[in-house]
């Protein structure tokens, strides 16, 4: 599996602010695309590593502490952590995931929503 992830680097894996895409060459997709945008205090760049087949989340500026989740098609939560003021950089493993849809979100301190992005697999 290194070796495919390693390709799909060598071979452009595309990273986007809005919108990532990286494929191995057996056709494994990861679609990382902005759906919401309610607060724009929250700068950050969401993208796949192709070398470490980690979701990759880099925060300019943090200023504010916020949560992030993980959650499958069917509510299922995957994934959650809290990111500290001046934490600027967090990943998370994705080897695991199976094919499908997932949301990731950023909450604020009172729970609200504050961008959301659809992170999708497909074999």
């Amino acid at each position: 599996m290194k070796n495919k992830l390693l390709c799909a680097f060598l071979f452009g894996a595309i990273l986007f602010s809005s919108s990532v895409s990286a494929q191995t060459n057996e056709t494994t997709r990861i679609k990382i695309s902005l759906l919401e945008e309610i607060a724009t205090n929250y700068n950050s760049h969401v993208y796949m590593n192709s070398l470490t087949n980690k979701l990759s989340i880099d925060f300019k500026e943090n200023n504010n502490p916020i949560t992030l989740k993980l959650s499958s098609e069917n509510g299922l939560l995957i994934y959650s952590k809290e990111v500290i003021i001046d934490e600027d950089f967090i990943e998370f493993e994705t080897s695991s995931l199976k094919q499908g849809s997932y949301s990731l979100n950023f909450y604020n301190q009172k729970g609200q929503l504050q961008k959301k992005y659809q992170v999708t697999i497909n074999f």
